[in-house]
């Protein structure tokens, strides 16, 4: 009791640490939200849906063809090859980190909103832009899956390396995967909007209550070993 009582200003501490050491990507994901949750108010699910997805080229086509696949279940673990190279604590954070926000958007999406139907079965396929190549899916669709393992990895390497570079550059990068969701018609923008909170929210408590050790890897410079 004593011990746990010493060890909240530690945990608190470490928190804030997090907070400050991360704001921008946090700062970049308040707005993307904000932008996201404005759009989808304004002018509805369908029709968000169809202006965000309609306008269709080549080079867009292929470029979110292949960019969405880093959202895919195995992406982490080629991410932490990386990471058991430099710091198997590191690798190990990251993959409870993502892995536990994706189990919690597999529940959500089978047992508590599976009545969630995709763009393909709620819109149908005549009326939608789609990409050759791409198979498009009817189930399942709250939250998104693949945005919510983008995010997931983006914040744990914010959080295991917050770089200020790195975190604009995931911030992106993860957004794209998102968007990627919506252009290929694959999920509806209250999809990839759930599915960020998700993957940000989820590791940050797992990290801050059960890993406060690991915790505090994230002001460690890449490759301290423990």
């Amino acid at each position: 009791m004593v011990n746990s009582i010493k060890n909240k200003p530690l945990r608190i501490n470490i928190f804030w640490n997090i907070i400050k050491a991360q704001w921008l990507f946090f700062a970049l994901v308040a707005l993307w939200l904000l932008a996201g949750t404005s759009f989808l108010y304004f002018f509805g699910k369908t029709t968000s849906h169809f202006i965000a997805s309609s306008k269709h080229n080549f080079v867009l086509d292929y470029f979110f063809k292949y960019i969405t696949h880093m959202g895919d279940g195995l992406a982490p673990l080629v991410v932490v090859l990386f990471f058991v190279m430099i710091n198997l604590r590191k690798a190990m954070a990251f993959l409870v980190g993502v892995y536990s926000a994706g189990i919690v958007t597999q529940l959500l999406k089978r047992f508590v909103f599976n009545d969630h139907t995709r763009p393909a079965k709620y819109l149908g396929k005549d009326q939608l832009v789609l990409v050759d190549g791409v198979e498009v899916h009817e189930l399942f669709s709250f939250p998104s899956g693949h945005t919510t393992a983008a995010f997931a990895i983006a914040y744990m390497l914010v959080f295991l390396f917050p770089d200020k570079k790195n975190q604009v550059f995931l911030f992106v990068l993860a957004a794209l995967v998102a968007y990627s969701r919506v252009y290929l018609s694959q999920h509806f923008i209250e999809d990839i909007l759930a599915g960020t909170v998700v993957g940000i929210v989820v590791p940050m408590i797992i990290m801050f209550l059960f890993f406060p050790k690991i915790s505090q890897l994230s002001t460690k410079p890449l490759g301290t070993v423990e």
